[in-house]
């Protein structure tokens, strides 16, 4: 058996692995791209045994965070610049109910994501309500 991305087995095993680290492979066709390209890398082919230990090895590497890892309010949605995931530096939560004067710019729980790149210029900001 070799080890691709398409195989069940292996998806579900790096989809556990995965939401533990508050990331998705199929968020976006970047993180798709990427996740195809670590899971070929695995170099125990047709052995999963170490596929799950060697996944998180790797996403610690990957993924990184300034302070911790975001909070998603939907699917995690971590964003991609020259192949690579940015740099997670930290998001603002915002509760309708404590704006002032009651005006609300949301009408739900609102978090923003702000994230930069890795050794590139790039900043994303997103949003999740």
């Amino acid at each position: 058996m070799s080890i691709n991305f398409d195989n069940v087995n292996v998806y579900e095993r790096l989809l556990r692995v995965c939401k533990l680290f508050a990331v998705h492979p199929l968020s976006s066709i970047e993180s798709e791209e990427f996740f195809r390209l670590l899971v070929a890398q695995y170099v125990k082919q047709g052995d999963l045994d170490d596929f799950e230990e060697w996944v998180s090895e790797q996403l610690l590497v990957y993924f990184k965070y300034v302070k911790h890892k975001p909070r998603w309010l939907q699917d995690p949605e971590w964003p991609f610049s020259n192949g690579l995931p940015m740099i997670f530096v930290g998001q603002f939560d915002i509760d309708p109910l404590e704006l002032p004067n009651s005006t609300s710019l949301f009408h739900d729980a609102t978090s923003i994501y702000v994230f930069i790149g890795n050794k590139s210029l790039p900043v994303a900001i997103m949003q999740q309500y």
